[in-house]
C-alpha cells in the first residue's frame, strides 16, 4: 500500500520547476510538502512517463452505500476492490486505470488521487470483481491520498478515455500527509456519516495498537 519517507521525497525531487515555484519556493521540498493550496497545475505536469492513452480514468463516486473517499482513508483493499469492480460492460479494457475519488464533503469537483493500477488479468463477468490489477507505485505513488485534482466530470459515466480529458484536469493542492479522513470535531458537534465515523474509529484503534495498549 501507499508508503511515505524516502519515496515521497524522492518523487519531490522529480517535480518540475514550474510545480516547485508554485509552491512557493522551487529550493526546498518543504514548500511541496505544504502546499495545501496552490495555483492550478496541469495534471500533465505529474505523470512522467504515464502515457493517459494508455489509461482508463476512475472517477469513483457514491455507490449507494459508501463514499469513496471514505472507502481510500479506511481499506486500502477495499479500495483496490472499487478498481476491480466490472459493470455490465468491459469499461477497464486499457492496460492502466487512473484511480480517483471525489471529494464529496469538500468540493464535488475536486477528487483525490487513488493510485495507478495496472489490470494483469480480466474475465467476462459482469457485476463481479472481474479485473485482476496490480498499484504501480512507481507511478506517483508517493502522492496516493495527496494529490488532489480539479476536474469536472461529463454526465454520469465514471469510467472515461483518460487522453479525451486530461488537459482539463488540474493539480489544486498537495497534502502533506496522506489523507486519513475527516477529523473528528468532538462529541458536541458530532455531524458525521456512519461511514466517515467508521474511518474515525478504525484510525483511534491504530494508535492505540501502535502505542501498545489493548482498545
Amino acid at each position: 500500500m501507499p508508503r511515505t519517507g524516502r519515496a515521497a521525497r524522492d518523487e519531490r525531487r522529480r517535480l518540475p520547476e514550474s510545480i516547485k515555484a508554485a509552491a512557493g519556493d522551487s529550493r526546498t521540498a518543504r514548500a511541496i510538502d505544504f502546499a495545501v493550496a496552490v495555483s492550478a497545475i496541469p495534471l500533465t505536469g505529474f505523470l512522467g512517463d504515464l502515457d493517459p492513452a494508455e489509461c482508463k480514468l476512475h472517477c469513483a463516486v457514491w455507490n449507494h452505500q459508501d463514499q469513496p473517499i471514505d472507502v481510500l482513508a479506511r481499506s486500502w483493499d477495499e479500495w483496490v476492490g472499487w478498481n476491480s469492480w466490472r459493470p455490465a460492460k468491459d469499461e477497464f479494457n486499457r492496460q492502466f486505470i487512473f484511480s480517483l475519488a471525489q471529494m464529496v464533503y469538500d468540493h464535488p469537483t475536486h477528487w483525490l488521487f487513488g493510485g495507478v493500477f495496472e489490470v494483469v488479468h480480466t474475465r467476462a463477468k459482469p457485476h463481479a470483481l472481474s479485473y485482476d490489477v496490480q498499484w504501480r507505485e512507481d507511478f506517483l505513488g508517493a502522492y496516493v491520498k495527496r494529490l488532489q485534482v480539479g476536474f469536472k466530470k461529463p454526465g454520469r459515466n465514471i469510467r472515461l478515455k483518460m487522453e479525451k480529458y486530461v488537459g482539463e484536469m488540474e493539480v489544486v493542492a498537495i497534502l502533506p500527509e496522506p489523507y486519513a479522513g475527516e477529523p473528528f470535531p468532538g462529541l458536541d458537534q458530532i455531524n458525521h456519516t456512519l461511514s466517515q465515523l467508521e474511518v474515525v474509529f478504525a484510525q483511534q484503534r491504530a494508535i492505540v495498537k501502535s502505542c501498545g495498549l489493548t482498545a
